[in-house]
Parts: structure tokens; sequence; C-alpha cells
């Protein structure tokens, strides 16, 4: 399997395609950062983390990028 290269983009937001997220999984709060878990997710190609309650969303997808609010 190819190794995957991950790009910042503070502020934003991906809409749609989550496969696993903090809101209904434990193990994605608390978090600073999601691209282990994301790296370590058959499915998951794009990741949101919300700053502000450390909450990890892991994507099938990249989706639509929207401005965090």
């Amino acid at each position: 399997m190819s190794e995957r290269t991950w790009t910042s983009q503070p502020n934003t937001d991906l809409g749609g395609s989550d496969i696993r997220h903090g809101l209904t999984d434990p193990l994605l709060r608390g978090l600073t950062e999601c691209i282990a878990i994301c790296s370590e997710t058959d499915m998951c190609r794009a990741y949101t983390l919300n700053p502000s309650g450390g909450t990890c969303f892991l994507k099938s997808e990249k989706g639509s990028i929207l401005p965090n609010n």
C-alpha cells in the first residue's frame, strides 16, 4: 500500500462522507490531530478536526471545502 500524503487546510471543514466521528465515537474526541487514526483506517481518505472540541471526523473522500464556523 502506498503511503498517503496529507495537506493541512486550517479553518476549513470537508462536507459529507463521514465514516467515523467524535460525536458518536469516544476514541475520536479530545485529540490534537487526526492523521494517525485516518492513516490506520482503510476507508479514510480525508479528515476534519474541530480544534475547539478536539473532535475528529474521518471521511471516505475529500468532499466540498467549507468554512469552519
